[in-house]
């Protein structure tokens, strides 16, 4: 079972920047419509918080967790199943927040070319961070 089922990266203004499923079959995937409206007012609720502060929520069967980079103007966004560390989940979305800015904060006005490359290589990342086997095979190789 996978622990996290999305991230969300969007700036501030609510433009989305990159999106990562982590669905194993087509029968989880979300109603992207009400998807839509559910990560508005998540968006909202992130306005509000720290620079790297970390809010959690837990609704039905789900945490929800937030992160905001002030100095970047972007929100974090995570879904997890209810049984995960809040913890584990929470360093998670750090290492990815910290990855992505890493990777493409600076880089905001490259080609598209470069953006989707960029991009490409954060996917990556997140497929490692949020797949602990993954982490296990890449680190051992």
């Amino acid at each position: 079972m996978n622990k996290v089922e999305w991230i969300y990266i969007f700036s501030e203004t609510g433009n989305p920047i990159f999106k990562y499923e982590n669905f194993k079959s087509d029968k989880e995937e979300e109603n992207h419509t009400i998807l839509s409206h559910f990560l508005y007012g998540l968006k909202s609720t992130a306005l509000n918080l720290k620079d790297n502060e970390i809010k959690m929520m837990e609704m039905r069967n789900n945490k929800y967790f937030l992160s905001k980079d002030t100095q970047h103007g972007l929100i974090f966004m995570l879904k997890s199943i209810l049984k995960t560390d809040h913890e584990e989940i929470g360093n998670m979305l750090m290492e990815i927040k910290n990855r992505f800015i890493n990777i493409y904060a600076n880089k905001w006005y490259v080609d598209i070319d470069k953006k989707k490359e960029l991009l490409d290589t954060l996917e990556e990342d997140v497929i490692k961070i949020i797949n602990p086997q993954n982490r296990i095979e890449s680190f051992l190789h």
